[in-house]
């Protein structure tokens, strides 16, 4: 049975996720109602995979930090992996979708993200296809809301990570 978090949760983890990248450390007191930690399990070039445990479940994923601050997760939930972008400086209305294109070395693929608060970002269900496109990747380049963000993400060690975080997220079944 997936695991599935609620919109909550969901803020939590990406605020948490982004906390060790930001911050240094894990302290996030907006987030009390959905108690989370954070654990770094590797490190593979510029991504770290991890495990985040709330009171709903365990979440498992790799992130990396932004050309221009900011983080960017992949988060597994069961059959599901989303993309997270999540930046304290973005100021977007929320509850709404935003176009986003992900270019990879000359290539790309598009898809819709919800705004799910004012600095975050979640763009879920990413293919099996573009997955691939980005472990082949040196670099891609996020459009947010045709070009109200553009953001680079070094690639080299993604692929890694991910397979920490998928053998992770599997044995923990």
């Amino acid at each position: 049975m997936p695991k599935t978090l609620s919109f909550f949760a969901r803020c939590a983890a990406a605020g948490l996720i982004a906390a060790p990248l930001l911050l240094g450390a894990v302290s996030l007191p907006a987030f009390a109602a959905a108690p989370a930690s954070v654990a770094v399990h590797a490190v593979h070039s510029a991504w770290q995979s991890f495990s985040l445990a709330t009171n709903r479940g365990t979440l498992f994923g790799a992130m990396t930090k932004m050309s221009k601050g900011g983080t960017a997760a992949f988060l597994i939930e069961g059959d599901s992996i989303s993309m997270v972008l999540t930046d304290p400086s973005w100021d977007f209305v929320t509850s709404r979708e935003a176009p986003v294109r992900v270019r990879i070395d000359g290539g790309s693929f598009d898809g819709t993200a919800i705004i799910n608060s004012g600095s975050l970002i979640e763009m879920r269900d990413i293919t099996s296809k573009a997955l691939k496109e980005l472990y082949a990747g040196a670099e891609a380049v996020i459009d947010i809301d045709r070009g109200h963000i553009v953001w680079l993400i070094d690639l080299h060690g993604l692929t890694a990570a991910m397979a920490d975080a998928i053998q992770l997220s599997e044995a923990s079944y």
